[in-house]
């Protein structure tokens, strides 16, 4: 248990570089935000958003009466963290949507029992139910013990703790991107892109997020042995310019395109600033700097990002148990995978800002309420389930855009 412990802080420590939001600006930095306030404490609830949501496409069930009223805890770094902004931003729209009430706490320190400190601010501060992204065992029975309902996101369940978590019947189920699918990703944007010898910028072994994204990388590799990986560099979740230069020194004119499990804006430039921009691309988890240029000039092949709103199906299975005398809408059993979206060209990238950072979020009001039994007379169990499994499989820029093209266009 230590050391499980041990990875859940270090995975812990990286997080903020993991999932990555943009504000619509040309002038990005990287996911990775700021380290947590050590004089914040305590519990804050929801006001309204400084930039929130408009309510398009929230019509169909404005009639239905449903319980309402509940507060749902959800700890992360300080807001002006920028995926913090973002996870605050999209939970705020989803809670006014239900009627209901955000409590936010802030990680003051990386550790385990800070952690836990302000998942118990949040219950104590009266949350009915807390989205957790890290939890251990401490946690798991501090919500048993006040008999509060709780779910993963954004990161996986440990398996160690999967059988404790199916004892407890206020455990609502995880759901997580798909880190290793994310990194065999990752390797197929530079072989299609024509790259044979590439390199690989990662965290150091022993992260559970960027380990499963290398082993995505390396057995994309090992299925496509014309492709090889010449060099490796795992030391931290970003790129930096020193390392890109022990790369060329090392391999010289042969390195044709490297992999970043974790964005840093100075890998293109670095690129840039050596003269190899003609013949090195790079592919990237996070968007970061300005990869919109890097895209259309052909340096980036691919970035992936847009995990934030796996907190709003993840509010659903809370609600769905709030209000649906304790119900379960997903598998417990397994955690519950998402892909990450993918931008491989500048209309991807422009069609991520409108659709993704715009005025509607990834899931609108009524997409929601569809899968809450309390609101849809004709949801079951297992309707909900598979729906919830087909945005899963179908997440993409391409879906939101499908989904979304009629309430952007009233907006224009």
């Amino acid at each position: 248990m230590k050391k499980i412990l041990a990875l859940l802080l270090a995975a812990l420590m990286v997080f903020s570089m993991v999932a990555c939001s943009n504000n619509a600006s040309s002038d990005q930095t990287d996911s990775s935000g700021d380290t947590a306030d050590d004089s914040s404490t305590g519990s804050e609830t929801s006001g309204e958003a400084a930039e929130s949501f408009n309510d398009a496409g929230t019509d169909k069930y404005a009639d239905v009466e449903a319980p309402s009223g509940f507060k749902i805890g959800f700890a992360y770094m300080p807001p002006s963290d920028t995926l913090s902004a973002a996870f605050h931003k999209v939970l705020d729209y989803t809670a006014e949507q239900f009627g209901c009430e955000m409590i936010y706490t802030e990680w003051t320190a990386y550790d385990a029992e800070s952690i836990l400190a302000g998942y118990e601010n949040e219950v104590q501060a009266g949350a009915d139910a807390v989205i957790g992204i890290l939890v251990t065992g401490g946690f798991l029975d501090y919500m048993n013990k006040t008999e509060t309902y709780w779910c993963v996101a954004c990161h996986p369940l440990d398996d160690s703790l999967r059988e404790q978590a199916l004892a407890d019947p206020y455990f609502c189920g995880d759901i997580t991107e798909d880190d290793y699918l994310c990194g065999y990703q990752l390797a197929e944007k530079l072989y299609n892109a024509g790259c044979r010898q590439v390199g690989l910028m990662s965290a150091a072994p022993g992260d559970t997020t960027h380990d499963p994204r290398c082993r995505g990388f390396y057995d994309f590799i090992e299925e496509h042995p014309e492709m090889e990986c010449i060099a490796e560099d795992r030391q931290s979740a970003g790129a930096s310019a020193t390392r890109f230069d022990e790369f060329v020194a090392a391999h010289g004119t042969k390195l044709d395109g490297i992999a970043l499990t974790g964005g840093n804006a100075s890998l293109p430039a670095a690129i840039i600033s050596a003269g190899f921009a003609d013949s090195i691309v790079y592919a990237t988890i996070d968007i970061q700097g300005d990869v919109r240029t890097d895209l259309e000039d052909g340096l980036c092949v691919g970035v992936a990002g847009g995990q934030y709103p796996t907190t709003q199906l993840a509010f659903v299975m809370l609600y769905n148990a709030l209000a649906s005398d304790g119900a379960k809408v997903i598998d417990l059993t397994e955690t519950l995978l998402r892909p990450m979206l993918w931008m491989d060209t500048v209309e991807d990238y422009d069609n991520y800002i409108t659709y993704m950072e715009g005025d509607i979020p990834a899931y609108t009001g009524d997409e929601l309420k569809e899968l809450c039994l309390a609101y849809n007379p004709d949801a079951t169990v297992e309707s909900i389930q598979a729906q919830i499994e087909a945005y899963c499989e179908s997440y993409s820029v391409d879906d939101i855009v499908s989904r979304h093209a009629d309430l952007i266009a009233q907006e224009g």
